[in-house]
């Protein structure tokens, strides 16, 4: 996450960077994986919201005036074509948390992140990013800043070690080797002299031959030169500028309470920097070089965490939450490109039919769309609980249940009452299937968990005698007497629990439990006799016979939502938002293309090809071709 170093100025590219997260050996590790991109097939898996995207940005740099790229989590970059204004998602061949992009020309590029496995990676392209191939693999180094100086000549950094190559990624080698400590960025000011900064200073005289320790190097977060002599570094709070190529750095700038992320500089005098606290972030500008700043008069931003100007005036800030603010006035001004009715945390959906779907999650969220998620509308949900689950029985009858609320609408979600109920908990589920009869299950880590039924279309509720662990989630009815109940505790050793009932729900037993600290996530039932439990461990239940014995199924992660729409096709979502599919029962798992790069909480189907994922920071995808490749009419 640094600044752009005009290649055409002294030959000096390009980096951004995060912080390492470890330090331990490395192996470089060949692989001829691909990948194409074409605009107009999208992804298995596509946004609706927010848009162009939810995942958080890490690094932003302009090839062009026109043409530029952004890394993001998710396993996919961002890029433009008309100078910022709009931003299509690209896919990567990896599932990388993607923390720095490069590009030497319109056409030679590379990126690096870190893997869902923890691999680190190098990918590289050398067609604009149609294909992408992996060109390192480390499994214990950071691979997090790029650096290079010609289409053949590169390094990378993050960790302890610093990678080079001088064949245009092709192959790569261990320079040097700092254990126990860190090199963040590097900086090239030709073929041969450079510098690096992270918790220590480097520099090289060889192109890397011999990379030596430089204790008047200032440790820094980031960096960026606009010649050999003069640039500026971050660290903290703290702007620091050299003038004699980093032999020696004053302070310019201390903001104390910010923690600078990004810097960049488009000149000797023009040069911006961006940083993100817990609730706003912040961006300043000089224009003389760093002896004075100004902030921008709306400071009210998302985490931010990269900027780059193509040109004096237009320049991009991105951050978390998928983020992106363009400016046209040099950064006094800023607006944002996002498109999005909530950011909160999605929890719940009910699918009415190909074009109607309701989602319920964090702060009272309620949302609607009538169009097949083309757009998202916010309805007033009357509170600010958070609302975990959603069920309409048609267009206008629906309920929401949350913490320690019910809520019923007969007029579509236009308006919202609250239904009494004889007990108060964080309600997880609602269940009416089998209408008039209804069930509302919840708990709590404090409480025993409960469970509802209603006989008169959710006038009246009344408790049932079922014991359930207080982390209560999930009620199920495959037919008027066979019904099933998900429940587990977070106490050490505490019992997991699917029960059954055969007598619609006046008694139950259990038919499936465990106490060795493995928590059932979720069920999914395709008729009384045929179910699915996934739990915390990488592994699934399955029965075949109304849950008299269990097969026990590994899956790729821990499936943190499960949906079956048949005895054969199902899905599964991870803890980092993959998206699993099964056309086996379960027994085998393929991973899907799913851009998400942080929790999906629940995914559904409407139909076998018709299907939406929600997560956390109102983040919605949606297939039309059962998460398979194809064109996705309603992506945007």
């Amino acid at each position: 996450m640094a600044g752009t170093d005009a290649v055409s100025q002294w030959g000096v590219s390009l980096i951004r960077t995060i912080l390492p997260n470890g330090f331990k050996g490395a192996i470089a590790v060949a692989s001829l994986i691909t990948f194409a991109h074409r605009p107009d097939v999208h992804p298995q898996w596509s946004w609706q919201h927010p848009l162009p995207q939810g995942n958080t940005i890490n690094s932003i740099i302009f090839v062009d005036e026109e043409t530029g790229w952004a890394s993001s989590d998710g396993g996919s970059l961002l890029r433009t074509i008309d100078g910022g204004a709009t931003w299509e998602v690209v896919s990567l061949p990896e599932n990388i948390f993607a923390s720095d992009v490069l590009f030497i020309n319109s056409e030679i590029g590379w990126t690096c992140g870190q893997e869902y496995e923890g691999n680190q990676v190098v990918l590289g392209t050398t067609n604009s990013g149609e294909t992408w191939h992996v060109q390192l693999e480390d499994p214990s180094q950071p691979l997090s800043s790029l650096v290079f100086t010609s289409s053949q000549r590169g390094w990378v950094c993050g960790g302890s070690n610093i990678w080079h190559t001088s064949d245009g990624g092709a192959s790569w080698e261990i320079q040097a080797m700092f254990p126990g400590s860190f090199v963040s960025k590097i900086v090239m000011f030709d073929s041969l002299s450079g510098i690096g900064s992270g918790n220590l200073g480097i520099r090289t005289s060889n192109g890397g031959q011999t990379w030596e320790i430089d204790k008047a190097i200032v440790p820094l977060f980031d960096m960026t030169f606009v010649t050999s002599s003069d640039g500026w570094g971050i660290s903290g709070s703290k702007v620091f500028r050299t003038q004699d190529g980093g032999a020696s750095w004053t302070t310019q700038l201390d903001t104390s309470g910010t923690t600078w992320q990004d810097i960049f500089f488009l000149t000797k005098t023009d040069g911006w920097v961006v940083s993100g606290n817990l609730n706003a972030g912040r961006i300043a500008r000089t224009t003389n070089g760093g002896v004075s700043w100004l902030f921008s008069e709306n400071p009210s931003f998302p985490f931010l965490n990269g900027i780059a100007f193509r040109n004096a005036s237009c320049g991009i800030a991105i951050g978390r939450l998928g983020t992106i603010l363009q400016t046209s006035d040099s950064g006094s001004n800023w607006n944002s490109l996002n498109t999005y009715v909530s950011l909160g945390s999605l929890q719940g959906m009910h699918i009415i039919d190909e074009e109607t779907v309701w989602i319920v999650g964090s702060g009272g969220t309620l949302l609607n769309s009538t169009d097949g998620g083309t757009s998202w509308e916010k309805k007033v949900s009357g509170t600010d609980a958070s609302l975990r689950d959603v069920f309409f029985l048609d267009a206008n009858i629906g309920w929401v249940v949350g913490d320690e609320i019910v809520l019923q609408t007969t007029d579509g979600g236009l308006l919202w009452d609250t239904t009494p109920v004889p007990a108060i908990r964080s309600w997880r589920d609602i269940e009416f299937s089998r209408y008039p009869v209804g069930w509302i299950i919840g708990g709590g880590s404090s409480t025993d968990g409960r469970l509802l039924r209603t006989t008169d279309g959710g006038t009246n509720w009344e408790k049932t005698s079922i014991s359930l662990p207080g982390g209560a989630s999930e009620v199920q009815f495959t037919s008027d007497n066979i019904g099933w109940t998900l429940s587990w505790t977070a106490l050490a050793g505490g019992e997991q629990q699917l029960q059954k009932s055969t007598d619609g729900g006046d008694s139950w037993k259990i038919v499936l439990s465990s106490n060795n600290d493995t928590s059932f996530y979720s069920m999914s039932f395709v008729d009384d006799s045929v179910g699915w439990v996934s739990s915390s461990a990488p592994l699934i239940y399955c029965t075949t016979n109304g849950g008299e014995s269990w097969k026990t199924m590994s899956v790729p992660f821990p499936l943190r939502s499960l949906f079956f729409f048949d005895r054969m096709l199902g899905w599964g979502t991870g803890m980092n938002g993959e998206v699993y599919r099964t056309c086996d029962s379960g027994n085998t798992w393929d991973s899907q293309s799913s851009p998400l790069g942080h929790p999906a909480n629940e995914i559904k189907f409407v139909d076998q090809n018709t299907g939406w994922v929600v997560g956390n920071w109102g983040s919605v995808l949606r297939t039309s071709s059962g998460g398979t490749t194809g064109i996705d009419t309603r992506s945007p």
